[in-house]
C-alpha cells in the first residue's frame, strides 16, 4: 500500500508475527536507501531484537507498527538517518535501550502517531537511552507518557498536559470522518 505521497515503504529487517516469542540478532542492520533499518509489523508479541548497529533509513532506525505488545529492542548505536530514531504506534509494553547517533530532522522518539488501522492509545513504552544531542527530543500522540531512565535527558513534546482531552477529541473527529467516509 503506498504512503500518502505516493511512495513504498521498504525495510533493511521486517519482523512478523511469525517471529513471536523469538529472540533474534544481528551485528549490523543497514537501513541506509531503505525507509527504515528495522521494522516489527502489526500484531508482534514477546519479540526481542538486538543489534549492534543500526543504520537509519530516510523515516526510522526503528519502526513498531500497529498493536506491537512487549518487543524489546537493545542496540548499541541507532546513527540516525531521517525524521525519527524510533517510531511506535498504539503498542503496548515496548522498550528501547541503546544510544543514538546524531540528530533526527522532526524529533528522536515518535511514539502514537495516528493510525488508520487502529485507534487505541498507545501504553507502557519504556525508555533507556543515551544520545549525542540533549535533549532526546520524544513527541506523544495517541500514547501515555513513557517511563524514561533519566527525565531530565529527555523533552516530551505533543499535546502537553492537555493531551488526554486533545487525543480525546481528535480520535472523536477522526472516528466520525470515517463514518462518513472522509478518512
Amino acid at each position: 500500500m503506498p504512503n500518502p505521497d505516493g511512495s513504498l515503504d521498504s525495510n533493511a529487517v521486517s519482523i512478523y508475527e511469525t517471529s513471536n516469542g523469538q529472540s533474534l540478532q544481528f551485528d549490523e542492520i543497514d537501513g541506509r536507501g531503505a525507509t527504515a533499518a528495522l521494522k516489527v509489523t502489526s500484531h508482534a508479541t514477546e519479540v526481542s531484537v538486538t543489534a549492534k548497529t543500526l543504520w537509519g533509513g530516510s523515516e526510522n532506525c526503528i519502526d513498531l507498527n500497529n498493536e506491537c505488545e512487549k518487543v524489546h529492542v537493545d542496540f548499541g548505536t541507532a546513527v540516525i538517518g531521517g525524521k525519527y530514531a524510533i517510531s511506535a504506534k498504539t503498542c503496548d509494553f515496548v522498550s528501547f535501550h541503546g544510544h543514538l547517533s546524531g540528530r533526527a530532522s522532526q524529533w528522536e522518539i515518535n511514539l502514537g502517531s495516528w493510525s488508520d488501522q487502529s485507534s487505541r492509545t498507545q501504553t507502557g513504552t519504556s525508555l533507556v537511552l543515551t544520545a549525542e544531542f540533549y535533549p532526546i527530543r520524544v513527541w506523544v500522540g495517541n500514547a501515555e507518557i513513557p517511563t524514561m531512565d533519566d527525565p531530565a535527558k529527555y523533552k516530551i513534546i505533543g499535546f502537553g498536559r492537555h493531551g488526554a482531552f486533545v487525543r480525546g477529541l481528535v480520535m472523536f473527529l477522526w472516528s466520525i470522518g470515517k463514518k462518513l467516509k472522509l478518512a
